[in-house]
């Protein structure tokens, strides 16, 4: 900066203290006050620097002004390096603010040369948006400068009793916005293709909303062409809708409160101007297809080649959908006054992404139904950056489960080994660590209904950092597979089939209900899974031994070597399934199959490639999927195969290409979401189930009161319990045994009262 340009700043801004329930609005000033309202010459006003002046208003009764939603980092996921030569301060472009100097990120920056850009078209020709969407947003103004609410400005960051008394106030910042701008970034050589591609999904749909739940007959007709046409989408433009939905905005936790709450919501990227329910409806589209989910696995590869150079997670954009199709559904609900509870609201913002950790709880107060204060003034949460982290969690928890009186928030608790927050009890949730406990599609019907407890209301204890609860022990842990040879949390499909092979059950049961834990019985939103996808079950075993895990890096030869080594433990678990019950064939994979994995890769050169390796296990994996077809005649179940399948026309009979979509399509994406993250495992009875965690013989399945799942508790010292996460059991629950157990005067048996700590 020059020493001419340095003395027009005559210090910092300083901001003065806020009266309670007041907040700070912005103007941004025109670029050129004269010239007879012209840009000065020779320069593009666009990059004219900022100046702003701040007003102070009662929330109460302020003037009308337009939110901001941003990312205060760079709007894409791998940035221009040039643009962080000389610092990496994130805050280092200057604004004039009433003549004194203001910080601000580039991007922030960046919006607000678009904001000024818009006005000044407005002031000089204000019939320019008079055919486009623009319009009501020109009218607000009658262009004269608007009012912003924009957080890195409105607020004073430093000052940590004022950013927690404005965060108390940001639901009704929101909605009382006249309207909410989503600030996406400058637009790159890709928006413009992903513009037209987003609006020619959504024209033919824009009158139509999409549905809550199932489409109707004529909604479904048009998503499926719609699904059609994205399969069918060219490279270059399935490129940059994926870049555009890779946008870090997407993933950042406030937009979801802010664009939830809003009236009005557009959305802005560089020159490009759009209605936010246009990303809103195509976000409907995608999840309501198939076509998107198996962009992201069937062609995993090619998108590595496309976007990876622009994101490191090459398909992660597959998340935006779902979450747009998830907000659209809570906005909904709070037109018709009703939020999200605790249990939605945590999952929709699980992966999103927060610099501080408190903000997890923070940044949904306003759109949770447990914390609202309407309901519960007394017990109100009430930011403050100065509480410690595992406070404000347990304290969130603790409020959740005094409104529910439950114990629904254990199914948030994820694996221990990923929690960030060491003086966390194991009953809390780690809201920063950014994972959720496993989503648990089936409902245990039963347990609902049967009376466990004499009391109808659990009775729920906070002791300190302990959780007395009343419950019943189930079962314990008997049995788990093998690790993987380099220590991995992974389970091998080896020890995986050992485990089925010594349950002490029928062995076709037995492998019935492996690939059924490993689905956790849930296919295509099918629960429980129909019998005729057990002829899928010989392919899902196949494809877990060929993508054994390796370490990190691992070449294409070590890869090879590692299922060469998977494949003889599966072979003779094989074995001795046939030689024990012989109709176990037709759920296990060829050992002919088997056995040419085998001899393939254990021959194969040095010099192998990724490339050759993916190539090869194809096509061990067509032989399993054509002997689905073989056996769906054989058996006579091939018209149950075909409502299985159910594509998008009738299909005279079932070949292998309907098959081999079908695992690709449907299989593939449930297991990928699931496993190996889930540790399967034996009970002492015999029952299969999975969880989450990893769990060690002895420990001890329990239903609590309070709780429609079971879940797993590790005894400790001292009598009490530690506690694993939600668990999935294959089968029904033995209610018999409960009901035993409850008249039974042996300790374990009868309902008792424990603390996990």
């Amino acid at each position: 900066m020059s020493g001419s340009t340095s003395s027009s700043y005559r210090s910092y801004f300083q901001y003065t203290q806020l009266p309670k329930r007041w907040i700070r609005l912005l103007r941004i000033h025109d670029c050129f006050s004269q010239l007879d309202g012209r840009p000065p010459p020779g320069r593009s006003e666009l990059h004219e620097g900022i100046s702003i002046t701040i007003e102070n208003h009662d929330i109460s009764s302020c003037p009308p002004y337009i939110a901001l939603s941003y990312t205060w980092g760079e709007p894409t996921q791998v940035p221009d390096p040039t643009l962080r030569v000389f610092t990496q301060v994130l805050r280092c472009y200057p604004i004039r603010c009433e003549g004194r100097l203001l910080l601000v990120s580039r991007n922030l920056r960046d919006g607000l040369r678009r904001l000024r850009r818009r006005q000044e078209n407005n002031k000089i020709n204000p019939g320019m948006y008079s055919h486009s969407t623009l319009k009501k947003w020109a009218d607000l103004s009658g262009g004269e400068p608007e009012l912003y609410w924009i957080d890195a400005i409105c607020i004073n960051q430093v000052d940590l009793d004022e950013r927690a008394a404005q965060v108390a106030l940001m639901g009704s910042i929101y909605k009382q916005a006249t309207a909410c701008l989503v600030w996406l970034g400058e637009h790159d050589e890709h928006t413009g293709s992903a513009m037209n591609t987003m609006l020619k999904f959504w024209n033919d749909i824009r009158t139509k909303k999409l549905p809550t739940h199932l489409p109707t007959l004529e909604q479904g007709r048009i998503l499926q062409t719609k699904a059609q046409e994205l399969s069918n989408l060219p490279k270059a433009e399935y490129q940059a809708f994926a870049i555009l939905l890779s946008r870090t905005w997407f993933s950042r936790l406030w937009i979801i409160q802010e664009v939830v709450l809003a009236s009005v919501v557009w959305v802005q990227c560089g020159q490009f101007f759009f209605d936010f329910e246009s990303l809103l409806n195509l976000g409907g589209l995608l999840t309501f297809t198939r076509a998107f989910k198996t962009a992201g696995v069937q062609q995993a590869a090619v998108l590595q080649q496309l976007v990876m150079d622009v994101s490191p997670d090459a398909y992660s954009f597959t998340n935006t959908p779902m979450l747009l199709s998830q907000l659209a559904s809570t906005r909904d609900k709070l037109l018709h006054g009703k939020k999200d509870d605790f249990i939605e609201i945590s999952r929709l913002v699980g992966g999103s992404r927060a610099t501080e950790p408190r903000d997890r709880i923070y940044a949904i107060l306003a759109i949770t139904a447990e914390f609202d204060t309407e309901l519960d003034q007394a017990h109100a949460i009430t930011p403050d950056y100065r509480c410690p982290i595992d406070q404000v969690f347990t304290d969130a928890v603790k409020a959740v489960a005094r409104r529910r009186k439950d114990l629904s928030f254990l199914l948030l608790v994820s694996d221990q080994r990923w929690k960030t927050v060491p003086a966390l009890p194991s009953w809390c949730p780690d809201f920063s660590c950014g994972k959720m406990g496993l989503p648990f599609r089936m409902a245990y019907e039963p347990l609902k209904n049967l009376s466990l407890f004499n009391k109808d209301v659990a009775h729920i204890e906070f002791c300190d950092k302990l959780l007395r609860v009343d419950g019943i022990r189930y079962d314990v842990i008997g049995r788990i597979p093998k690790r993987s040879l380099h220590e991995s949390s992974d389970q091998p499909i080896g020890g995986l089939l050992e485990l089925a092979l010594h349950s002490g059950i029928d062995l076709v049961e037995s492998l019935d209900a492996l690939w059924r834990a490993i689905l956790m019985d849930e296919l295509n939103m099918l629960t429980p899974v129909p019998a005729v996808a057990s002829l899928f079950s010989p392919a899902l075993f196949l494809w877990l031994l060929t993508t054994v895990s390796t370490e990190d890096g691992a070449t294409a030869r070590q890869r090879a070597e590692a299922i060469t080594r998977e494949s003889e433990t599966v072979r003779r678990v094989v074995q001795e399934f046939r030689r024990h019950q012989p109709r176990t064939s037709v759920l296990l994979p060829s050992e002919s199959t088997v056995r040419s994995i085998q001899v393939r890769l254990r021959n194969a050169p040095s010099t192998m490639t990724t490339e050759e390796l993916n190539k090869a296990c194809d096509g061990f994996l067509h032989d399993e999927l054509q002997m689905a077809v073989v056996n769906a005649k054989r058996t006579g179940v091939e018209p149950e195969l075909k409502e299985l399948i159910k594509w998008d026309s009738p299909i005279p009979h079932v070949r292998y290409e309907d098959v081999a979509k079908c695992f690709k399509t449907v299989y593939l994406p449930t297991i990928q979401g699931r496993f190996p993250r889930l540790s399967i495992y034996s009970t002492e009875s015999g029952q299969l189930g999975g969880v989450r965690e990893l769990v060690v013989p002895g420990d001890e399945i329990w239903v609590l009161h309070g709780l429609e799942y079971p879940v797993i508790l590790r005894p400790k010292e001292g009598g009490v319990y530690s506690f694993c996460g939600g668990t999935y059991i294959q089968g029904d629950l033995r209610f018999v045994n409960f009901q035993a157990r409850k008249s039974d005067c042996s300790p374990d048996s009868a309902v008792r009262r424990i603390s996990i700590e």
